[in-house]
């Protein structure tokens, strides 16, 4: 099952490339790819260096792991993922987080989890960089995918499509 699906997200984010929407994938993965790929960082050094609104770091069978960075007075925007458990630690910089409505003062140390279909966001509310690291449960990315600003984001619409089609 999990090389279908891994197939059928690399012809969605392919076939949204070929429209002129985005960027062609960053890699070709397969479910005997990720299953042998081991992984090692300092993740808080590694989010703390990070200057890109999204870099996917690593992408497992059954996990991902991107590092973000939110400018003062920027947000994620608010979001819901239908399939895909979403936790965010906090590296540094002060924010909100917004989940189903509830909001909460976030800091370094803190950590959001972010259930299958809540609606959530995090909120720089401070005048420096807010710097995170997020595991998503599946994958939720394209593996690799880099995006320098939120807006590089969305206009991604490959990785936007990959997803839209987790299962």
């Amino acid at each position: 099952m999990y090389q279908k699906l891994v197939a059928t997200l690399a012809l969605a984010a392919a076939a949204a490339a070929c429209e002129g929407n985005a960027p062609p994938p960053t890699s070709t993965l397969t479910s005997a790819t990720i299953e042998a790929r081991p992984f090692h960082t300092n993740v808080v050094e590694a989010a703390r260096r990070n200057q890109d609104y999204r870099h996917v770091l690593f992408t497992g069978a059954r996990s991902q792991l991107a590092l973000m960075t939110i400018p003062p007075g920027d947000d994620i925007g608010l979001e819901s993922h239908p399939r895909v458990e979403q936790l965010i630690f906090i590296v540094s910089g002060q924010g909100k987080s917004i989940v189903n409505g509830v909001e909460t003062p976030v800091a370094a140390g803190d950590v959001v989890v972010a259930t299958p279909s809540s609606r959530h966001d995090v909120v720089n509310t401070s005048s420096v960089p807010l710097q995170l690291y997020t595991i998503y449960s599946p994958p939720n990315h394209i593996d690799g995918r880099v995006h320098a600003t939120k807006a590089d984001a969305e206009k991604d619409k490959a990785d936007e499509a990959f997803g839209a089609a987790v299962r």
